[in-house]
């Protein structure tokens, strides 16, 4: 587990973070993109470039543990899987479902 600083948009709901120090994001909406971010393997919010495609775009920082090592995040960058970097919306409440059920059928 690697925990990154991310970035929420409050208009698409999505989760955006780096895998690599040359990496760059986009939430779904386009509202916002992030660049820049990791320095000497740890990920600063400081160092995250954020731009918002209008002035009204809100966001929200974020610290969030991600299943997979820096080593793992820069090979998704550098070599195009593409699992990592942005957490969908939709998948964020399909986890959360999940969730909820496990803990239903426990109880």
């Amino acid at each position: 587990m690697t925990e990154v600083d991310a970035v929420k948009c409050s208009m698409c709901k999505d989760i955006i973070y780096l895998r690599s120090s040359l990496d760059s994001r986009w939430c779904s909406c386009r509202a916002l993109t992030i660049g820049g971010g990791i320095i000497r393997g740890v990920y600063n919010a400081d160092s995250v470039g954020i731009k918002r495609s209008s002035s009204t775009a809100p966001y929200e920082y974020l610290k969030i543990k991600v299943d997979a090592s820096l080593q793992e995040l820069h090979h998704d960058w550098n070599h195009g899987p593409n699992k990592f970097g942005c957490m969908k919306s939709r998948d964020i409440y399909t986890e959360l479902e999940k969730e909820l059920e496990n803990e239903t059928l426990e109880n």
